[in-house]
């Protein structure tokens, strides 16, 4: 008994397994095997009906001509895509499918796979019943062939002939520029186009010569004029002309009276006289003419180069002294090694310590002696007393400038060099000067001091 109701069980399960299978395939429409409609077969709201044709998306058929039918206002037909025609094993003529290997459709024709709907090779040939036709592309070699009786005519984007509405003329561009009247098409190499231009220069042009009598042709604004040959001054004119003017091998008889060249390089310029007297001393002030008489009276109030070579200038006492030390620094400098002394030794360590070394009046006493020296020098405040009598940088400038301007009309080279023969040039006072700094050299400077003091104690 158990064994009867576990085999109706089974058999149940089965039977629901069996039936569920049927259901899905007859959802999906596919499965069906070797079996044949017989009537109207529903799947899913579509239908297969029962004609020669197939409908898909569509409850009717066109008409009884159509084999299969896809209709779909949002949907597309889909075709088998494989990546090479030779997956299909025994292709028949009329199979379409589509190769995703280089996207591209391909039919069976004749045969033999043949790829359609690609525009890569254009349209090569067109029926009679053609229209317009027009060409685009970047080729620039494209070409329209019309076959007729007795021959062919071609038409070439790139022809070599003249053509009655073609943009090119013997192969070369035609510009787009509008003519205007009694202009001609000349190349232009810049922009590489035939253009429309005026003619307004003659090339190239195997003329005879003219006669004296003859008139010459000109152009202004592209009009055409005449000069007569009265208007015209020829060169053999020209001696009859300047007869009573001045010939060039006269102008050395006229000119002989007249300073040359040669002889006025040697005379003094305007633009000479300022260069020149730049290094030398000139009167404070000039009332009246300068002559070479008063020169004596008019410089009597100023040094002469012998007594300025022994002098300093303020300028040269800042550079001079630069390297020296003054005395209050030196002061200052042993005042305060002194104070550090004072807190440091003991005065029961100090005969030990200093055995060896110089005691401190000793070092005093070697001070006060630079200290002595350096006292017999320059100070500041001497310079000032010292260059109280001598004529400021200035002041000497201005009157300088005063006297320049009343030289430029009166002085002449001679009359110059003369009158300045007694007096200091620039480098006699800076030969003076470097006697006066080799004389310094001598004295004491902070190199000597360094070495001077190296065996001594410092402050720190």
């Amino acid at each position: 008994m158990r064994k009867t109701i576990h085999r109706r069980i089974l058999l149940s399960i089965v039977m629901l397994f069996s039936i569920g299978l049927t259901v899905k395939a007859q959802n999906f429409g596919d499965n069906l095997g070797k079996h044949i409609a017989t009537d109207t077969l529903r799947m899913r709201g579509h239908y297969i009906m029962n004609a020669a044709g197939v409908a898909i998306g569509s409850s009717t058929m066109i008409n009884g001509s159509v084999a299969l039918q896809i209709d779909g206002a949002d949907k597309a037909l889909l075709l088998p895509r494989i990546p090479d025609t030779s997956a299909i094993m025994s292709p028949v003529n009329g199979m379409l499918i589509y190769s995703f290997s280089d996207d591209k459709l391909y039919v069976r024709q004749g045969g033999v796979w043949t790829t359609f709907g690609s525009f890569a090779n254009g349209v090569t040939t067109l029926n009679g019943q053609v229209g317009a036709i027009t060409l685009t592309g970047n080729a620039g070699n494209n070409t329209i062939t019309v076959a007729q009786t007795g021959g062919t005519i071609t038409i070439s984007a790139n022809n070599t002939v003249a053509l009655w509405n073609a943009n090119r003329l013997m192969g070369r561009y035609l510009s787009n520029a509008v003519p205007a009247a009694g202009q001609v098409l000349m190349w232009n190499n810049t922009n590489q186009a035939w253009e429309p231009t005026s003619i307004n220069t003659l090339n190239n042009l195997n003329l005879s010569n003219g006669l004296k009598s003859d008139s010459i042709v000109t152009t202004l604004n592209g009009v055409l004029r005449k000069i007569p040959a009265s208007d015209i001054l020829f060169i053999t004119d020209t001696a009859a002309m300047l007869n009573k003017y001045l010939r060039l091998s006269d102008t050395a008889a006229m000119l002989n009276g007249y300073a040359r060249k040669t002889a006025l390089d040697a005379k003094l310029n305007i633009a000479d006289t300022a260069a020149m007297l730049a290094s030398y001393l000139r009167a404070a002030s000039i009332s009246g003419l300068l002559r070479t008489s008063d020169t004596a009276a008019m410089l009597s109030g100023y040094l002469k180069a012998a007594a300025l070579n022994g002098k300093l200038n303020v300028s040269d006492t800042a550079n001079m002294l630069v390297n020296y030390a003054k005395a209050q620094r030196m002061l200052d400098s042993l005042a305060a090694m002194q104070n550090r002394l004072n807190d440091k030794f003991n005065i029961s360590d100090t005969a030990g310590l200093f055995g060896s070394y110089i005691r401190s009046q000793a070092f005093l006493d070697s001070l006060v002696n630079v200290q002595g020296r350096l006292n017999a020098k320059l100070d500041v405040s001497d310079t000032a007393n010292m260059l109280l009598n001598y004529v400021r940088v200035q002041r000497f400038l201005d009157s300088l400038s005063d006297v320049q301007l009343r030289m430029n009309t009166k002085l002449d080279k001679a009359d110059t060099a003369q009158m300045l023969s007694n007096y200091a040039k620039t480098q006699h006072m800076l030969d003076s000067l470097t006697n006066v700094q080799s004389r310094l050299n001598t004295k004491l400077n902070w190199a000597d001091t360094s070495s001077m003091l190296a065996n001594y104690l410092k402050s720190q």
